[in-house]
């Protein structure tokens, strides 16, 4: 099998292929955007969450605090887990190999955080695993939160989901190719042009709506129902 993935020295290589398998599942999603909820959930197969823990910096040199957190979280983690950082070099490259349909709307992004908050729907909907954002750390093994197969896991940063930006998208669970990450991936150009009014700026990029935890957050609450 060929490989590539993070250029950090002493990481995992990541396999590549399955591109063709994975565009297809995406095109599957576009067609059922408008799809009740049960159907999503019946075109997501049992698959367990691979045990990687994906993590993105714009170079393999943390600042002091994010490398004392990783470190944290590769002292706690029991040894079957796989912690892979990726760069923007990865990331891009990883676009081009694994998305070369999207790479125009990765390219495109205004904002270097549009690009980073992106890539990580594209990373868990290919391999699976674990998104978490370098300033949380491993307090226990991520064993004991409900990682369960066939199922994508959020969390909630406000009380509610009314309000705007209540779903982070700093810590997401996925199982790879799940429907509802595709879901979010088929939204991502629709919402990549979003923009702001700010006095004495004029528009603004929009990153929280139209990648960020406002993006997640409007795509849950839309998420179809009968």
């Amino acid at each position: 099998m060929t490989v590539g993935g993070p250029s950090c020295v002493g990481q995992p290589r990541l396999p590549h292929g399955g591109r063709t398998a994975t565009l297809a599942a995406l095109a599957l999603a576009r067609k059922s955007m408008n799809a009740s909820i049960e159907h999503w959930q019946s075109l997501a197969e049992a698959v367990a969450v691979p045990k990687l823990l994906h993590q993105t910096w714009k170079s393999c040199t943390l600042p002091w605090r994010q490398a004392f957190w990783r470190e944290e979280c590769r002292r706690v983690l029991p040894g079957d887990w796989t912690l892979l950082l990726h760069t923007d070099e990865d990331n891009r490259a990883f676009m081009a190999r694994e998305f070369p349909d999207y790479l125009d709307l990765y390219d495109g992004y205004e904002l270097s955080i549009q690009r980073v908050d992106a890539v990580r729907y594209f990373y868990l909907y290919r391999y699976g695993g674990v998104y978490m954002d370098l300033d949380f750390t491993c307090l226990r093994p991520l064993e004991e939160l409900p990682l369960t197969a066939g199922r994508v896991s959020l969390g909630f940063q406000h009380g509610s989901i009314q309000t705007s930006e209540s779903v982070a998208n700093a810590f997401m669970v996925a199982p790879p190719r799940h429907p509802f990450i595709a879901m979010l991936i088929e939204r991502l150009r629709q919402t990549a042009r979003l923009r702001y009014w700010r006095p004495h700026a004029g528009f603004k990029v929009h990153p929280m709506k139209s990648t960020g935890c406002g993006f997640l957050t409007r795509a849950v609450r839309a998420a179809p129902v009968k």
